[in-house]
């Protein structure tokens, strides 16, 4: 009678303790069942770069920004974005086993991430303007943390949690004249308002796509432990 007892707790605190790379885990609810989580990813990921080829997703489009400093207005117009294809898995996948669900934990980074846009400014006291601006930007890469979530009663697959980071960016500002004076307030907000909106497309896109890739390989997952 104890063992009968004993066996299930020590069962579900190794499991619950459980935190490995990339190897073949049991599928808890469905015994001698497995899953690897670094394949998950990578199919996932894989999936997430066929549907930026098919939906023609790099390059991607800025909003159109308008905004006021002192007196100057700034419109930044016909933004794009390159880069969005060249996504690569960064390090490796932890799986965490829980009775309940099971988390794959990994990251991945976009490279060579690069964006433009067309700058005009108005000088609203003086009717003066720079109708011809441009802004170019160079990052490293964009990097997420992301966890996946297989909720083992309902068998559901999704996306748990989402976190994405920027890394070191470069600009380069032509025809501006002296409005693109290092560190005018103008300029300031020139750079601000190109590095932002490339994080919210790149939080919004990547999100939808990712999400689209968990449901799309799901089959290939039921496959995988079938």
């Amino acid at each position: 009678m104890f063992y009968k007892f004993i066996f299930p707790i020590v069962w579900f605190v190794a499991i619950t303790l459980c935190k490995v790379e990339g190897q073949l885990l049991p599928f808890p609810e469905l015994p001698g069942k497995q899953i690897n989580g670094t394949e998950l990813v990578d199919r996932v990921l894989e999936n997430v770069r066929q549907q930026i080829v098919t939906l023609r997703l790099d390059p991607i489009k800025l909003p159109s920004i308008q905004l006021q400093v002192q007196n100057e207005t700034i419109a930044l117009r016909n933004g794009t974005v390159k880069g969005l294809s060249n996504i690569q898995r960064v390090g490796p996948v932890y799986v965490n086993v829980t009775l309940f669900n099971t988390k794959y934990r990994s990251a991945f980074a976009i490279y060579n991430v690069s964006a433009d846009q067309d700058v005009i400014i108005k000088i609203t006291n003086t009717n003066t303007s720079y109708p011809n601006g441009h802004v170019h930007m160079d990052c490293d890469n964009v990097t997420v943390y992301q966890v996946y979530k297989l909720d083992h009663l309902s068998q559901l697959l999704q996306l748990d949690e989402f976190e994405l980071s920027i890394g070191d960016c470069n600009y380069n500002v032509t025809g501006l004249g002296d409005r693109a004076q290092e560190g005018s307030a103008a300029l300031n907000a020139i750079f601000a308002q190109t590095k932002g909106p490339v994080l919210t497309v790149f939080n919004l896109t990547f999100k939808t796509l990712v999400n689209v890739g968990l449901q799309a390989v799901r089959t290939a997952l039921v496959a995988l432990i079938g």
